[in-house]
């Protein structure tokens, strides 16, 4: 069965191997449903098959709360990041003390390490819920911050168990090198690490990796 995330999955009849897919879904920034399984997410998109393994999604802008952390490791930095961040949506750090519901993905922008140990800038993000896009509760934590990311069109690849460093910098470099493959044009000097599920979820995890469009998404062989 052909997946959106699923790099070694077949495109749905009706689509050759380079051929653009028809329209997936276009959802602003709500509690809705998410990656192709049905795991709830509150920031899903149009998406696109280029190629047999090539997948594009196109996101609109919407508001995330987030904050960033330097370390030699991602998983490192994860935690204290994820810490900061579910202060503030759980009202401890937001003016208003306004408890705010955990929404999917969760997102960390992660910038090309120059060797195994250097430290590298990760940005945690966490989405906020439609309720809040227009007036999010103002961060009491200097090291928080209300952001907005601007539309974007990504291209993913999507793998399971946990997103680790170790896991996050392999499927990073198969898709790297999928897109260079092919003559992809994107912004390689970082990337998305993308997290779909709870910490206490055991089995049936998804996560994904992406790099952002430069220009417009093109498959050289298509007609």
């Amino acid at each position: 069965m052909w997946s959106l995330t699923d790099p070694d999955s077949t495109p749905p009849r009706g689509t050759t191997p380079h051929s653009r897919a028809t329209t997936e879904a276009l959802r602003t920034p709500e509690l809705t449903e998410g990656p192709p399984d049905g795991r709830l997410s509150g920031y899903t998109g149009r998406a696109h098959l280029y190629g047999a393994r090539l997948h594009v999604r196109e996101y609109n802008s919407a508001k995330w709360v987030s904050t960033e952390e330097t370390s030699w490791s991602m998983d490192k930095a994860a935690f204290t990041a994820f810490r900061r961040l579910f202060k503030y949506i759980n009202g401890d750090t937001n003016k208003e003390g306004t408890k705010i519901e955990m929404t999917s993905p969760v997102i960390i922008k992660s910038f090309k390490k120059k060797g195994l140990f250097s430290y590298s800038k990760y940005t945690m993000s966490f989405l906020l819920p439609s309720v809040h896009q227009l007036h999010p509760p103002e961060p009491t934590d200097s090291q928080v911050k209300v952001s907005t990311l601007p539309y974007m069109q990504v291209y993913v690849r999507g793998y399971g168990a946990w997103m680790m460093s170790v896991s996050d910098w392999f499927n990073t470099r198969r898709l790297s090198e999928s897109l260079d493959s092919v003559g992809a044009s994107y912004f390689g000097d970082y990337h998305y690490a993308v997290g779909y599920d709870s910490p206490m979820k055991i089995t049936n995890r998804h996560n994904e990796v992406w790099f952002v469009v430069k220009d417009e998404p093109v498959c050289p062989d298509a007609p």
